[in-house]
């Protein structure tokens, strides 16, 4: 940056400081900003330490730097006077519900932190609703929307289809290495392509649910919307670039997996696992993002570089507030603070606030730390308290799968079985522990990788606990494996807890699975009965354990609670009022249209030919009047004052425009 033009930005700085708008337009950013970072700060905290310690996840370390620029960018918006109606406040409201509806619903399902993120672009919208107005909603609606990529939300498409996407990847992988090597796949538990080295050793390279490519599609994704944004071309040009950017990142998976295995073929496991298999992804993204790039440039014609636009001659010579010519705001108005307003406003986004982090305290610091409250707990042992106090049964440490530990990303996979009485009554447990709840996979994922088929016949939505101001849901799975002759009953669930390893007690994340195995009989009606059997006895013992465990856990506030135990009326209350704000800010615009059009049927000829140039292109005809000449910008302020003529906001090159429209 040359001196002239530092210059030029520090004078623009005293400028805006200066400003009479600079201490409301402030104050106006800083509730913008407070509100959903407090009400959030938790999950960011969760969702940052996942990026930051998941290869895959990176992506979203980049998603606030890139939303924080483009709201710098629209930063001009800001400035805008704020026309809220009473109807826009009232939608703004129930985003906000909204927003804290779809919080409580994740707090009490297996994706919180999604769906709580899910929640955060929501809530921004109803705030700035409600703060600025729906002129700058709408000029902030992109940066606002791109909030949704900080939700770790692949973590979900990978439990269903992960499985599905490796074994796409691995095929398409096997067809090309084929011509070439001697490769040889295998699809259970998990896809294993197996070649040979050089010097003729066996290599086998396993793709886990993290090598399916879901992340990357993700990133891809994420990319091509920032970039097609920022680009100048058609929208069918943009979508296209956007669908080319999910194809591109599926083929890049591919052609990842293809490389390892031709590096082991010639260089050894070591070099194609431990080094590229860590760089190499990210050494991808980055060419593919460039490649990519190249191709919209060069294929599509789009353009990612925007042209300053030229300052029009009215600009330079107008003394009004607006040019007349080309509708740019020239003189910003001074921005009037309702006080009595503001504190309404703050009222009600610190309830909405206080009552999402009540939610919140569902995932996280919902565990008290005293050593009453601690479970015992040795990794290296498996000695675990959290089972001695069931009533009835006794538990025995069977092994640790240091092996999950690495692959997941966990602290402790542990497996125990439970006898009752004489010990006729077995049932397995797998204790899994995590600093985030968001490292556990669901079920209904892992199941797609065990080493033999199985097909899920039932999948039921339980809760375990329900009890003053604690919830505990969970998830019942039928599941039959043919080759086994047998049927796998399993209850699963995730909570917090205390644990005390070595005199010092740190809340964790915890999943609880408890499973059995029943042998398959031909009467089905004594199969269904010997399943609900066993599904009751897993449930009992599911509901002992958090019998237990509620003892440790702190209250939670009851109104938060509340929420979710009358959810069905609350999610009514928020989409009905959602619907009558959709559908009365619908029947206005019609009915502006409707008049509108009433209005310029009963115009003379010549004003009618005048609108019909107007809205075939307004800077055109504007250039053809001279700045004396007084007809055209007469005409203008006439059919403005009929209603004839509705404004409009609009930006381009980072500039607030003013422009007309007939509808």
């Amino acid at each position: 940056m040359n001196r002239a033009k530092l210059n030029d930005v520090l004078f623009n700085w005293r400028a805006a400081v200066k400003s009479p708008n600079f201490v409301p337009v402030g104050i106006k950013l800083l509730v913008l900003l407070a509100f959903p970072i407090a009400a959030f700060f938790q999950d960011f905290v969760q969702v940052f330490s996942l990026a930051l310690f998941n290869p895959e996840a990176q992506y979203v370390l980049l998603v606030p730097f890139v939303a924080a620029y483009l709201f710098y960018r629209r930063r001009k918006a800001f400035l805008l006077p704020r026309k809220n109606s009473r109807l826009h406040d009232l939608t703004a409201v129930s985003l906000c519900l909204l927003a804290l509806l779809v919080y409580v619903w994740g707090s009490y399902s297996f994706y919180a932190l999604q769906l709580h993120l899910v929640a955060l672009p929501i809530f921004f919208a109803g705030v700035t609703l409600l703060i600025f107005g729906a002129d700058v909603l709408k000029l902030l609606v992109f940066p606002i929307g791109l909030l949704i990529f900080l939700s770790p939300f692949p973590l979900i498409f990978m439990d269903a289809y992960g499985a599905n996407l490796m074994a796409s990847d691995a095929a398409a992988a096997g067809y090309m290495l084929k011509l070439f090597l001697p490769i040889k796949i295998t699809y259970q538990p998990i896809v294993t392509l197996s070649s040979v080295t050089t010097s003729g050793q066996q290599i086998q390279i396993s793709l886990t649910a993290a090598c399916s490519g879901i992340y990357s599609l993700t990133a891809f994704l994420f990319c091509a919307v920032v970039f097609g944004y920022f680009a100048s071309g058609s929208p069918v040009k943009k979508i296209f670039y956007a669908t080319l950017a999910i194809v591109f990142a599926y083929l890049l998976n591919v052609f990842r997996i293809t490389t390892m295995v031709v590096l082991g073929h010639f260089y050894g496991l070591g070099l194609a696992t431990d080094f590229f298999h860590d760089v190499g992804g990210t050494a991808f993204a980055f060419i593919g993002t460039l490649i990519l790039l190249y191709l919209a440039s060069v294929g599509l014609k789009l353009s990612f570089v925007q042209a300053k636009a030229d300052v029009c001659s009215f600009c330079k010579a107008s003394t009004e507030a607006v040019c007349a010519k080309c509708g740019r705001i020239l003189k910003w108005p001074k921005i009037a603070m309702n006080w009595k307003r503001l504190a309404f406003i703050l009222l009600f986004l610190l309830v909405c606030s206080d009552l999402i982090v009540q939610a919140s305290a569902v995932n996280y610091n919902a565990v008290m730390t005293s050593p009453q409250a601690a479970v015992n707990f040795n990794p290296n042992t498996g000695a675990l308290g959290a089972f001695t106090n069931l009533t009835g049964w006794s538990s025995t440490f069977t092994g640790r799968e240091k092996s999950a530990e690495q692959q997941l990303g966990l602290i402790f996979v542990g497996d125990y079985s439970l006898t009752q009485g004489n010990g006729t009554s077995l049932v397995d447990a797998i204790f899994e522990v995590s600093n985030l709840q968001s490292g556990f996979h669901t079920w209904e994922g892992c199941l797609h990788y065990q080493s033999y088929p199985i097909n899920i016949q039932k999948i039921t939505y339980v809760t375990i606990y329900d009890q003053g101001s604690s919830i505990v849901n969970g998830e019942t799975i039928v599941a039959d494996a043919p080759t086994l002759n047998q049927t796998l009953v399993l209850v699963y669930w995730f909570d917090s807890l205390a644990l005390e390893t070595n005199n010092t007690i740190t809340n964790y994340c915890i999943k609880v699975t408890l499973y059995r195995f029943i042998a398959n009989v031909n009467d089905s009606a004594t199969q269904t009965a010997n399943v609900a059997a066993v599904s009751n006895q897993l449930l009992s013992v599911s509901q002992g354990s958090e019998n237990t465990w509620s003892t440790y856990k702190n209250s939670n506030y009851l109104f938060a609670v509340d929420i979710y135990r009358n959810s069905l009326a609350f999610t009514v209350l928020v989409t009905v009022l959602l619907s009558f704000c959709v559908l009365a800010l619908i029947v206005k615009e019609l009915s502006l249209r409707r008049a509108t059009r009433r209005k310029i049927a009963d115009l003379p000829e010549e004003d009618k030919r005048f609108l019909a140039a107007i809205k075939d292109n307004q800077s055109r005809v504007l250039s053809e009047a001279s700045h004396e000449d007084k007809s055209y910008f007469g005409k203008l302020d006439q059919l403005r004052r009929e209603q004839i003529l509705h404004e409009k906001i609009s930006s381009k090159n980072d500039e607030i425009y003013k422009e007309w429209t007939t509808y």
